[in-house]
Parts: structure tokens; C-alpha cells; sequence
């Protein structure tokens, strides 16, 4: 029976079973590993087409309100909170409470401007912020230039197979 080479077999000292342990593929450590990989930095976008909002409507849909506006309105507590949420999430939901002194659209407004993120969604009274956070991309919101060629690849290929 042959063996994969990268796993080997010891014997436990107390009771002679054999134990099997993965040797590392490479030298160097996994945390010089990720150092070394050039990371490109994530960009907030300027302006954002309706495919990207919708891409982010989409995936805002099953999120929970992490931050609620209640009747003191946006304080500065409640725009920290919502910074560190989006630094965390980069996606959050905000939800706008019966009595906050806001409308539920200039809240948003407020909010986003003082984040400095970009309001996804407004419906009823919770809404989409996003953010983009340099270090931890989690999100990659589509290039709008990507949808485009797309759409027009697409059509591109039912025009092909009408002529046919």
C-alpha cells in the first residue's frame, strides 16, 4: 500500500497507534505567506450604475438592522456606531425609528454624508449603507464596465442565433 508523500506516520509513544500528521508544503510560515502576496487596495466607487445597486439590494435583503435611528436622531454616537459597523460589515442596515425627528430620507442622507458611504436602498423605514473598508474587502460590488460588455455579449449572441 503506498503512501501520499506528503503524509507521514509516527507512533504514538504510549500506546504504539500510528498517528498521522500533514508535513508543510512550503518553508516559510503562513503568515509570511499572505505577506508576501500583494493584496490590490479596494476603491469605493464614485458613482454607482443600477446593476451595482441592485447587486447590493440583493445581498442587504437577509441583513438585520445593526444600527436603529431613534429620537435624539443621527448624534454623533450613533454616526461612530455606524462607521464601525461598516468597517466591520461594509453592508449594514439602518432602521429608522417612529420618533426620530428625520425623515426616513434625509436620515439616510445625513448618515451616508457623514460616513462618507453610499446609500444602496431606501424602503419603508430601514435603509442600505455601503462602504468599502481597504483591508477586508469582503464585498465586490461588480464593475459596471463588466455589465455592460456583458449585456452586450449577450445580445451580440441572440442576434447570431436569429440570423441562423
Amino acid at each position: 500500500m503506498s503512501r501520499p508523500t506528503n503524509v507521514s506516520v509516527k507512533r504514538a509513544e504510549k500506546n504504539n497507534s500510528p498517528r498521522r500528521t500533514v508535513r508543510a508544503k512550503s518553508k516559510r510560515s503562513p503568515i509570511r505567506q499572505l505577506h508576501a502576496k500583494k493584496v490590490e487596495k479596494a476603491v469605493m466607487p464614485t458613482h454607482f450604475t443600477g446593476a451595482q445597486d441592485r447587486y447590493l439590494r440583493a445581498l442587504g435583503h437577509s441583513l438585520d438592522a445593526v444600527v436603529m435611528v431613534g429620537k435624539e436622531g443621527i448624534t454623533d454616537a450613533l454616526v461612530a456606531q455606524a462607521k464601525l459597523q461598516l468597517k466591520a460589515h461594509e453592508l449594514i442596515k439602518v432602521k429608522v425609528q417612529p420618533e426620530c425627528p428625520e425623515d426616513r430620507k434625509e436620515a439616510a442622507e445625513i448618515l451616508a454624508k457623514k460616513t462618507r458611504a453610499h446609500v444602496a436602498q431606501v424602503l419603508g423605514r430601514t435603509f442600505l449603507l455601503y462602504l468599502v473598508n481597504p483591508d477586508k474587502n469582503r464585498i465586490v460590488v461588480p464593475d459596471a464596465n463588466a455589465a455592460k460588455l456583458a449585456k452586450a455579449a449577450s445580445a451580440n449572441a441572440r442576434t447570431d442565433d436569429l440570423d441562423d
